[in-house]
């Protein structure tokens, strides 16, 4: 390689000597350094000696590979007026990749009426940029307990632009990567990052960062934190009570980072009439019941009893069902049989008394026996009478009943045989109380008869 710069020189070197007596003469700028990826422009300023106007050709600049591909000019002819200036610009792009050093360029210019040449050199010196940068590490607390924010202050102080720059945090197991993105020269950005530490133990923890960009490590830095011992475990007790019932329920919960035990002691009633239950069984000592749970951190746990006074649903339930009965009592109609006796003949008398809302389309049905036939008149209203499987039915349409308003049915009856005792089934009544309706029915009755003459029966010997 040195060899083919050399011979390219020596060529140049007598091409240049016609220079000596040419009648224009060539100018390059100067050059200096570049760094690789940035351009330069170097300026070359060609004097004509001669009276007349003359055209310029340029040739384009040489050099040892690569540089040969770094250059180009802005025009390959000028044109310069007699004793006068004309300049064009030759241009140098380094690549990425060059390597740091020097660089020597040879262009020539031909007087284009006459040929006459003239050969000019120049020379560049490439520098590649340095990345460099750092990172600076502070903490939120030096004695940490549930979380710990690490901030980074980034800054790039080489020479060079930092690409796809990223900040890998990390702290024992866990990592993070905070992408910080490219940076330009003297650029400094902040960046943050939260560690949970409520699974860690107590002890001394570091946080370590490697900064890396364009594919290569530029700093590390570690900061320190102490996590401490912390015992804190909170018992909150709450407490339901129903009519028939108390519970207790006590929430355990571990706010520190040691696991701990948690003992509760409760005074429970005890008694015949309360019967107990409880999620974990205790250790008891009279009436003082003592409960032990182990509480890791971050954990919660619940522990109740239940002291359940069995007897009072009981009496809730007979209070409803009395409450019931007194409401259907007092909102009902009332019905009643009553049976007497004179002579040969029955006298029943039926006794209604509405003590709810009025009611409307009052039907009272009731049944004699087989054994019985109706006799006499009626006292009262008079009902409809015919005959079916069970006896004689009578049936009475009494129409509406006002509230408080009291009504009697009544009728005659005589035994049609003698009987020892005879059961007289319960008088029915049906009734509309707005849409809803209303059934109530009497008492049975039991009559005492009178004893018919005894029969002998007499076996004769055959």
């Amino acid at each position: 390689m040195k060899n083919i710069v050399l011979t390219l020189l020596a060529v140049l070197a007598v091409l240049a000597v016609p220079a000596l007596a040419a009648g224009f003469t060539v100018a390059v700028g100067p050059a200096g350094e570049i760094f690789a990826e940035d351009t330069m422009s170097i300026t070359v300023t060609i004097h004509n000696d001669a009276g007349s106007d003359e055209m310029f050709m340029i040739s384009q600049p040489l050099a040892a590979p690569p540089a040969n591909k770094w250059a180009s000019m802005d025009k390959g002819s000028i044109f310069v007026p007699a004793y006068s200036d004309g300049t064009f610009n030759i241009i140098v792009t380094p690549f990425a990749d060059a390597n740091q050093g020097y660089y020597n360029y040879e262009f020539t210019v031909k007087k284009q009426s006459t040929g006459e040449l003239v050969s000019s050199q120049f020379q560049i010196s490439v520098k590649q940029r340095l990345a460099s940068a750092g990172a600076k590490l502070s903490l939120s607390c030096s004695e940490c307990t549930r979380s710990v924010i690490v901030t980074a202050d980034v800054e790039n102080f080489g020479t060079a632009k930092l690409k796809d720059a990223v900040l890998t945090l990390k702290l024992g197991e866990k990592a993070e990567e905070l992408q910080i993105g490219d940076m330009n020269l003297s650029a400094k950005k902040q960046v943050t990052a939260d560690f949970d530490l409520s699974t860690l133990k107590p002890g001394d923890y570091s946080v370590s960062a490697e900064l890396t960009a364009s594919s290569q490590s530029l700093d590390s830095e570690t900061a320190s934190f102490v996590i401490p011992e912390i015992n804190n475990i909170t018992i909150t007790p709450r407490t339901e009570i129903t009519p028939w019932s108390k519970s207790v329920i006590y929430r355990i919960e571990n706010l520190g980072n040691m696991p701990g035990n948690a003992e509760i002691r409760a005074e429970v009633t005890q008694s015949a009439a309360i019967s107990i239950s409880y999620t974990k069984t205790p250790s008891t000592s009279g009436d003082v019941w003592t409960w032990t749970e182990t509480v890791q951190p971050g954990e919660t746990k619940l522990l109740s009893y239940t002291e359940f006074y069995w007897p009072v649903p009981i009496i809730i339930v007979l209070a409803a069902l009395a409450g019931v009965y007194v409401y259907l009592f007092m909102t009902s109609i009332g019905m009643k049989k009553a049976v007497s006796k004179k002579g040969n003949e029955w006298s029943v008398s039926i006794y209604i008394k509405n003590r709810g809302p009025a009611a409307e389309g009052v039907v009272v049905r009731d049944v004699i026996p087989h054994h019985f036939s109706l006799s006499g008149t009626f006292e009262t209203l008079k009902p409809i009478a015919r005959k079916t499987e069970s006896g004689t039915e009578l049936i009475w349409r009494v129409g509406g009943i006002k509230r408080g308003e009291e009504k009697l049915l009544h009728y005659r009856m005589t035994a049609k045989s003698h009987f020892n005792t005879a059961r007289l089934p319960a008088a029915r009544l049906r009734a509309q109380k707005g849409d809803k309706t209303l059934l109530s029915s009497t008492n049975t009755v039991n009559v005492a008869g009178e004893k018919g003459p005894v029969k002998l029966h007499v076996e004769t010997d055959k």
